[in-house]
């Protein structure tokens, strides 16, 4: 940022990720416990956007990024505090809590060592997608894309990404619950669960992504068409991403519910080597729609590696334990 010719001091580089993380946590936990009632949770990303947005409406005139970050710096410290708030409430926070007995000590040491065996190749994963995701952009412009593309792009982008938000309320929710469910059913009875989850929300998703997708025509048409011109076809382009991604949450839950992780490292990265081969040939030809065309390229190869592991560590595995018990 400094090489950028950008001042901001090196606290929030620390206090936000913090904060963002302990918000997120403890969400998570709300989700996964099944012991505190989930309007809690959207009280407290109620607060969130409150306490940032309004700040920001009030500020407009003198908004700069330390401004901006010091928001947002608030805005999660106001949500966590309530969280932490909620948690001592249900006693979930107390003096037992702390206590570090050897016994303790040694749980704490199994359960990290579980989560990072857990987690391993999902960060790193996280880090790929950030490769094709983000560093599409990169790449673009390397590539000679336009300021005014990479802009137009990531306007819909972003436009798009309120599904996102329906996508990680999805996996909050479903993760711990097929965990839950596979405790004490056989592992083939996974793949039922799956089909009675598209059974039952095959109609929503439809709706949703149709909701989405006029909202994103009509707000782009009102707000940026004058600044970008007709935007309609990379419109269709990522709602068909967000649409896959969305369909694909039940095979990734399932995944994760085993404790199978390595591969969404693996679709990740050959996500990353899609972007960067065929998008060479879009992005050069096309510019800007090349990019939004390799972005969809990218997670329908993702989703297609997602299957076959699916299949694999699910399906099969699952019809070979029916078949030993018979």
């Amino acid at each position: 940022m400094k090489q950028q010719g950008i001042e901001v001091a090196f606290i929030y580089a620390l206090l936000v990720p913090l904060l963002m993380s302990a918000f997120d946590i403890i969400k998570k936990y709300f989700f996964s416990s099944f012991k505190i009632d989930l309007k809690h949770a959207v009280i407290a990303s109620t607060l969130l956007n409150v306490s940032f947005f309004i700040p920001v409406l009030i500020l407009r005139e003198s908004l700069s990024l330390s401004v901006i970050l010091s928001l947002y710096a608030i805005a999660y410290a106001i949500a966590t505090s309530y969280l932490i708030f909620i948690l001592i409430y249900y006693r979930v926070l107390d003096l037992e809590f702390f206590n570090f007995s050897k016994e303790r000590r040694i749980i704490t040491s199994q359960i990290i060592h579980q989560h990072f065996n857990y987690s391993k190749w999902i960060i790193l994963g996280g880090i790929a997608f950030w490769g094709y995701s983000q560093g599409l952009y990169i790449y673009a412009k390397a590539l000679h894309v336009s300021d005014f593309g990479l802009s137009k792009v990531k306007t819909i982008q972003n436009i798009l990404g309120i599904v996102n938000i329906f996508i990680i309320s999805i996996e909050n929710f479903y993760t711990p619950y097929f965990s839950n469910y596979i405790k004490n059913k056989p592992h083939q009875e996974l793949r039922s669960l799956v089909k009675q989850l598209f059974q039952k929300n095959y109609l929503k998703i439809l709706g949703l992504i149709i909701g989405v997708f006029i909202f994103a025509v009509v707000f782009y048409s009102l707000v940026y068409k004058i600044k970008y011109g007709a935007g309609f076809f990379i419109i269709v382009l990522f709602t068909i991403t967000q649409l896959l991604l969305l369909a694909m949450r039940p095979y990734i839950i399932s995944l994760k519910s085993v404790e199978v992780t390595y591969p969404f490292f693996i679709a990740h990265i050959i996500a990353v080597l899609t972007m960067l081969g065929a998008g060479y040939v879009l992005i050069d030809r096309f510019e800007y729609t090349g990019m939004a065309a390799t972005f969809i390229l990218c997670n329908i190869m993702y989703a297609i590696v997602i299957g076959y592991f699916y299949f694999r560590k699910v399906v099969v595995v699952g019809h070979h334990n029916t078949q030993t018990k018979n």
